[in-house]
């Protein structure tokens, strides 16, 4: 496919992900992309492979209203199926704030990609080996300061004589 035509099917595409209110931007990216590759699979199988035959194609597919509207009918019956998902933000704070229930909850809501749940999986194991690994290094770099306390003290009382 040719710029030209990467550019008609990516316009196409913009208009389709603009009227997904509502979405994440993950499920709108995920969502176009498969779009992008039914059509790009229904163009190549046709007859010419031109300008035409991608408008063809683009009309057949239907009114980027529409198919925004279906999805979202689509999203909002998904989340009326009786189930209740916790919202973002009480994951987010659970995994930072009791790591186990926050991972079960990640790893439940539909809300999530397979990508967000391995993040929100590692991030705290990799944020505690940081820290151990940060400690370890740390140690060596403490000084004695017990060979200067005297030193100091010396300066205090030669202070407080000469006042």
């Amino acid at each position: 496919m040719d710029h030209y035509l990467e550019k008609i099917l990516n316009n196409y595409l913009k208009e389709i992900e603009e009227r997904l209110e509502g979405a994440s931007f993950a499920a709108k990216k995920e969502f176009t992309a498969e779009i992008r590759s039914h059509l790009v699979e229904k163009w190549e199988t046709s007859e010419a492979q031109n300008e035409e035959s991608l408008f063809q194609v683009i009309s057949e597919f239907g009114n980027p209203q529409e198919i925004a509207e279906d999805y979202q009918a689509k999203l909002s019956n998904k989340a009326k199926d009786g189930r209740a998902y916790p919202p973002t933000w009480l994951v987010l704070a659970l995994t930072i704030f009791i790591w186990p229930v926050g991972i079960i909850l990640a790893w439940i809501s539909p809300a999530w990609g397979l990508r967000d749940k391995i993040i929100a999986t590692l991030i705290p194991l990799l944020t505690f080996f940081v820290f151990l690994l940060g400690s370890m290094f740390a140690m060596p770099l403490t000084y004695d300061l017990e060979p200067y306390s005297k030193v100091v003290e010396e300066i205090i009382i030669n202070q407080e004589v000469s006042e």
